[in-house]
């Protein structure tokens, strides 16, 4: 820029131009002009004249005052790929100190800087291939034109910028939350995309845990939405029913499969690396996922800090109350807290202690009444479920539902017409778990010598209450605890399945850790679950269950003779743990499975 003396004005300089411009001054004005409009060639300069424009304004931050809007934003749409890679750090700073020193601009500046964070895009160009109809599409892939190395060193300044403007700039960290939101990739998007951009908001949360526990929420918000297709997806597949394998035998190989469309696969694919990305960050220091899943890439995990003392734990909690306890039929995201509470016995108790009081806690309106419930089906499948809960933690839990059930029908009195109330629907979910854990269970009962303890629980009460339980919670569940118990000799309830309807429960037949879709995490997740393990003489038992038609909405059950429970030489029934079925669904492990057949007949 040359040299010009305008009257007694000096116009020499970038911050002279905008010192003058905000006086108002016409030939700054001018100047001014000029410069955001060659702010829109800037590709196409030689590399010395980017130098010499972009220097003179690296120490005029203060200069950018409300009026200098326009180059703001000029000066944010620049391609950093077109700036020299020697002065890009300090082009940063000056946006950054910009941001810091006038917050009219803080917004567009952070903004700006949510951008790079995302990898470059593959460009997508829909191409009729030959032999292909013209309505079928193919992307095709078109280079980015800057290498690996500029986009890490893109990123990891962005990164940094944002995390600056954080700590000097307290009133920028709702602006922060929301643009974060406001950039997140579409699920529909290339995978690489949203698994990076994942990773940069899982270090800025590291690193600013002020903000942490939002960035936390705007992660898993987005894919619960991913987890939520997949699940409907096998939920309405019809070839697929999870409620005919309630108790998976330790030994049974769980992976079933069946062709899905490509959206699917490629949605699952990118979950499943998610949720890798979301379950290392839990791991880091505790526990090493690269032995488990060595093809997986773990090197971003070295830009967290080793001294950090942020709780991840503490982290995911609001997610968890505000999104996955709302969250309806989703069967995959939930293993990010089944994973985490592995890792500290401090963890498991706070989980059961929190759930316990969700349940407890007096409910007012229709969401509240959907969190208890599902607060029930999460503490029935953390122990039901989980490796790392022992017993004993077990048998103490499951007294404390039977008395709180007990002590719930006591209050309820005499009280008529209440069978199947939705406003009775946390007692329904609370058995049901109560039910499913016990039966699910029941080996290490055996083992213990603790059936006579389980008579004093009241849940012969409990079955045969004027709330008809049994006739409202799962039918799987409902007869499997049927079943076992009559051979415990401990509650004789089969005739109250015999039913010629299905009726229409005040609770959803869910219970999370169902079943895996992701094959990678199931690498990770499947050692820590527990599968259902029957007696050893009770191990040839072939299952007495029902099959539920759903377009008929009627009970067939595959065994009629069910009012043998006193007679010792009773015919062998017992759980279906044995499954042959030839069903398959893709990607899924069944680990242990929510009764689907009765969810597809409710959804018909």
């Amino acid at each position: 820029m040359t040299n010009k003396q305008v009257g007694s004005v000096n116009l020499d300089s970038g911050s002279d131009i905008l010192y003058y411009y905000n006086k108002g001054h016409p030939d700054a004005v001018f100047k001014y002009k000029q410069i955001c409009n060659v702010l829109l060639s800037v590709d196409s300069w030689s590399e010395k004249s980017k130098n010499e424009f972009f220097v003179q304004f690296f120490d005029s931050a203060h200069r950018f005052l409300q009026p200098t809007e326009l180059l703001v934003e000029r000066l944010c749409n620049v391609s950093w790929s077109s700036i020299p890679q020697p002065i890009l750090p300090q082009f940063v700073i000056l946006l950054k100190e910009i941001a810091v020193t006038h917050v009219y601009h803080t917004k567009v500046i952070i903004e700006r800087f949510f951008n790079v964070l995302l990898p470059i895009v593959d460009i997508y160009v829909s191409e009729v291939k030959e032999n292909e109809n013209p309505s079928d599409t193919t992307p095709v892939i078109i280079q980015p034109s800057i290498t690996i190395e500029q986009q890490i060193l893109f990123t990891n300044l962005s990164r940094e910028a944002i995390v600056d403007i954080i700590g000097r700039l307290h009133t920028a960290q709702e602006a922060v939350v929301e643009i974060a939101f406001k950039k997140f990739p579409h699920y529909s998007g290339p995978t690489f995309k949203f698994t990076e951009y994942i990773k940069q908001l899982i270090l800025i949360a590291e690193s600013c845990p002020d903000i942490a526990q939002d960035l936390w929420m705007k992660i898993v918000d987005h894919i619960l939405q991913i987890d939520a297709i997949i699940s409907k997806s096998v939920a309405n597949n019809a070839t697929f029913d999870a409620g005919d394998s309630l108790f998976a035998l330790e030994e049974e190989n769980m992976t079933i499969d069946s062709p899905m469309r490509q959206r699917e696969i490629d949605l699952t694919n990118k979950l499943d690396k998610t949720m890798i990305i979301v379950l290392s960050r839990i791991a880091k220091g505790k526990m090493d996922l690269s032995k488990i899943v060595p093809g997986e890439d773990f090197s971003w995990l070295n830009q967290l800090s080793s001294v950090s003392d942020s709780c991840i734990f503490e982290q995911l909690w609001p997610a968890f109350m505000e999104q996955m306890l709302n969250a309806h039929d989703v069967q995959s995201v939930s293993f990010i807290w089944f994973f985490a509470c592995n890792l500290e016995e401090k963890y498991q108790s706070f989980m059961l202690k929190m759930l316990w009081r969700l349940i407890c806690k007096p409910v007012f309106a229709p969401n509240e009444w959907k969190r208890a419930h599902t607060a029930a089906a999460f503490l029935g499948g953390f122990l039901a479920r989980a490796m790392y809960i022992n017993f004993k933690t077990c048998t103490d839990w499951l007294k404390k539902m039977a008395d709180w059930c007990n002590e719930y029908i006591a209050k309820s009195g005499l009280c008529r017409n209440c069978a199947g109330c939705i406003q009775h629907g946390t007692f329904y979910a609370v058995v049901q778990s109560l039910l499913f854990v016990f039966s699910f269970r029941y080996k290490e009962f055996v083992e213990n010598n603790c059936i006579k303890d389980i008579h004093a629980w009241g849940l012969s009460r409990i079955v045969h209450s004027h709330f008809e339980p049994l006739k409202y919670i799962s039918r799987v569940i409902a007869r499997g605890f049927a079943t076992i118990s009559r051979r415990l000799q401990l509650v004789y309830c089969c005739h109250i399945l015999d039913s010629s309807v299905i009726i229409s429960s005040p609770i959803e037949h869910y219970l999370p850790f169902s079943f895996l879709q992701l094959p990678i995490t199931s690498d990770v997740v499947a050692p820590l679950l527990r599968k259902f393990q029957p007696t050893d003489d009770d191990a040839d038992i072939h299952v007495d269950m029902m099959e539920v038609d759903p377009r008929k909405h009627t009970v067939v059950e595959q065994d009629e003779d069910d009012y043998g429970f006193m007679d010792m030489e009773d015919d062998e029934v017992g759980m279906d743990i044995g499954q042959h079925s030839n069903v398959t669904t893709t990607v899924a492990a069944i680990l242990s499975s929510s009764p689907f057949s009765i969810y597809k007949a409710r959804t018909h």
